[in-house]
């Protein structure tokens, strides 16, 4: 396969590698006030391998995005807009991927939360480290969203959990990420929370 603009080659990447070039050089989230033009790591992929490099890094994306909102109480469409700022080479396509589902994640958030603690009395969600949280609250909206395959969510997730979280995460992750799809996908409604109406 070539490049029809330039007769190059197109480079073909295994699983890891898309993953690595997802998580690590495609859409990176910048510190305040650094976005700047890039280059496009994935101009030299085929066009299946580009969509699926640029899908990981949407949800990488998407799940630092919650977690630089764990902190906040709600967050608004402005302070999701300020951070996706940040990232070079973010078109409003992918932008708005992003910001759609991390206002629904916020909308969900305490949902999430009480569903996590009935999954893993244990771990209640003060106890679990903030990104472990980010990916669950990422889960949870996506399962509700439906718009992707639940195994492939869980999967991305528990990747997610190996690249940056401790080394018992992606265990916890995988599954409490699969009790929260077979909660969901059976419709049976988290327990109320006591004392909140």
């Amino acid at each position: 396969m070539t490049d029809s603009s330039s007769n190059q080659p197109l480079a073909t990447l295994t699983q890891e590698g898309l993953r690595l070039m997802a998580f690590e050089h495609y859409l990176m989230l910048g510190e305040p006030g650094a976005a700047t033009a890039s280059t496009d790591p994935l101009e030299s992929l085929p066009p299946n391998q580009r969509e699926r490099v640029a899908q990981m890094a949407i949800r990488r994306l998407t799940f630092q995005v919650l977690f630089e909102l764990d902190a906040v109480p709600a967050a608004d469409a402005l302070q999701i807009r300020g951070i996706l700022a940040r990232v070079p080479g973010l078109g409003p396509l992918e932008a708005e991927r992003v910001s759609d589902t991390v206002t629904k994640a916020m909308e969900w958030r305490k949902d999430a939360d009480t569903l996590v603690r009935e999954l893993a009395p244990n771990w209640p969600t003060h106890r679990q480290p903030a990104v472990d949280r980010a990916i669950l609250r990422l889960v949870y909206a996506e399962l509700k969203l439906g718009k992707t395959d639940a195994p492939l969510i869980i999967n991305e997730a528990v990747e997610l959990a190996k690249r940056f979280s401790t080394e018992h995460s992606p265990a916890f992750i995988n599954g409490v990420a699969d009790n929260m799809r077979k909660r969901l996908t059976t419709a049976i409604p988290p327990a109320p929370t006591p004392g909140v109406a």
